[in-house]
This record gives structure tokens, sequence and C-alpha cells, in this order.
């Protein structure tokens, strides 16, 4: 457990640095976060029965109609309790600590198209991290941007994913 604490405890320093560094540059830039939930879809539905965590995101403007940025998330996928003969059996928790990128593409005012890429640290000891990918819709008002999209992370054992809602405040 210690190398994994270790581990992530020098990715969460070595991205907040990296935030720092691009805050000396923000010109209309914004950093924004993110609490989202939802409910997991395909094989994930038969061991979870929920989804929470959250995004923070350091979009940099890149045009008018181009936001992008490095993202640090959470996601924790509750296990689901299954009856089984007189007792009870419940799949494990999964957690999850996706770091990479975040784009959103404005083809009309106020509507995005985008998506998070990136690599998913997962908290768990009978999983692995894998590929972790994010395609999402939304409404961005200003100060705050609403979401819908699907969150899926891909490793040796499949995909986890889920179908999710993001409220997203600006702060600046």
């Amino acid at each position: 457990l210690k190398p994994f604490i270790m581990k992530t405890i020098t990715l969460i320093v070595a991205v907040a640095a990296f935030l720092c560094s691009l805050s000396s540059r923000a010109q209309n830039n914004e950093f924004v976060i993110s609490p989202h939930f939802g409910v997991p879809i395909g094989s994930t539905k038969d061991t979870s029965n929920f989804i929470v965590g959250g995004d923070l995101v350091y979009y940099l403007d890149i045009h008018k109609t181009l936001k992008a940025g490095p993202l640090l998330s959470f996601s924790h996928f509750f296990g689901k309790s299954h009856p089984n003969v007189g007792t009870t059996f419940r799949t494990e928790d999964l957690s999850y600590l996706p770091v990479g990128g975040s784009a959103h593409f404005f083809p009309v005012p106020y509507f995005f198209i985008g998506v998070d890429l990136g690599y998913a640290v997962s908290f768990n000891d009978t999983l692995d991290g894998g590929l972790y990918y994010y395609p999402k819709v939304g409404f961005d008002t200003g100060h705050v941007l609403f979401s819908f999209g699907y969150k899926n992370i891909a490793n040796s054992l499949g995909t986890v994913k889920a179908a999710v809602l993001g409220i997203g405040f600006e702060v600046y």
C-alpha cells in the first residue's frame, strides 16, 4: 500500500505544479471544479449501483471556439449487493484517479462537444488502471457548465462504463 500512496502523492504534486505554472500565462483562462454523478452501464451495472466523483480542470482559451487544459479527476463506483442463499454478497467498490487533458469545442455559442482523455490510476489492489476517455456534450453559461457523457476506463479486464451528469463551477 505504501508505494501506491507515494505514487498518488507524487502524481498530485506534479499536476498541481503544472497547473500553477500555467496560471502565470492566464488571460481569459479558467479553473473549473465539477462534481459528477451517474449510473453504471454495460457490464459495469452488474457490479455497481451508482458513481460519484469530481473533476478539476484548468482550461486555456486556445481559440474563441476551443478550450483545452490539464485534468485531474476522481470517480468512485459503489459496489452492488447480491442476495445469495441466506446471505448477501457485496461486490467491491471501484475508485479511480484519472489524470490527463480535457477539451471543449463550441460549434455555436454556449453549447459544447468535449472529451477528456488520459490514464486512470486504480485505487483497488485487484484492478489495474487503464485508458480513460469521457466523450460529452454540454451547456456553458459562462460561470456554470452542465454536461452529460459516458465515462470509460479500459484496462486488461474490460471497460468500466457509466453515464454521467456533471455540473461545473468556474473559478477564476
